[in-house]
């Protein structure tokens, strides 16, 4: 059974739904521990309850990630060669 907005909204120490209709729109980010509070009354990971921001996070930390393979790899070969 899920969360009305307004059991959300008091599960999260709230006085009113207007934070959580932010969330819910994006129109705002919540803070860690908001978003860890949202998670425990969801039942549900972050990562799904943020899908869209964390699949671009992601996409930003996989480029990332190969621009420092490629890096480390020029450093390697490098050190190779002086060898």
């Amino acid at each position: 059974m899920g969360l009305e907005q307004k059991q959300a909204a008091f599960l999260l120490g709230h006085k009113s739904t207007t934070q959580l209709s932010r969330y819910e729109r994006g129109g705002r980010i919540p803070s860690l521990r908001t978003a860890l509070k949202l998670e425990s009354a969801y039942a549900t990971p972050l990562r799904v309850l943020f899908s869209e921001l964390f699949n671009e996070l992601h996409g930003e930390v996989q480029k990332r990630r190969e621009a420092l393979y490629k890096v480390l790899k020029r450093l390697e070969e490098k050190d190779k060669s002086r060898k």
